[in-house]
């Protein structure tokens, strides 16, 4: 992964600017929540949203590049990100890993 943009990505994550995302399927961002893959995309782009519709919650679900639940290729592109990763890190958070956890694994991966 590009190290310049991992490194800013763990500093979002780590900012408490953002607000974890907390409830089932994860979508990149849902309201004023997001996931950490949805934190990479408006790193990317924070003009990048567009109101997909309502989620179960009756809270508005967010598109960036026609995807709502995926990095779209642009991003996995720019981030120069390894095959696989993007599903690591979206396990991590379904399996209940915080923002600051998710942080300490990406660190982990640019040291390798």
């Amino acid at each position: 992964m590009n190290k310049e943009i991992a490194k800013k990505w763990v500093e979002a994550l780590r900012s408490g600017e953002y607000d974890q995302y907390e409830h089932g399927s994860i979508p990149l961002r849902e309201g004023d929540t997001y996931s950490a893959p949805g934190v990479l995309c408006d790193l990317y782009d924070d003009d990048g949203w567009c109101r997909a519709g309502s989620a179960w919650s009756g809270v508005t679900l967010f598109e960036f590049s026609g995807e709502c639940y995926s990095i779209p290729l642009s991003v996995l592109k720019e981030a120069e990100m390894e095959f696989g990763f993007e599903s690591k890190i979206s396990e991590m958070e379904e399996q209940g890993k915080t923002f600051l956890e998710i942080a300490d694994e990406i660190e982990r991966t640019m040291d390798e």
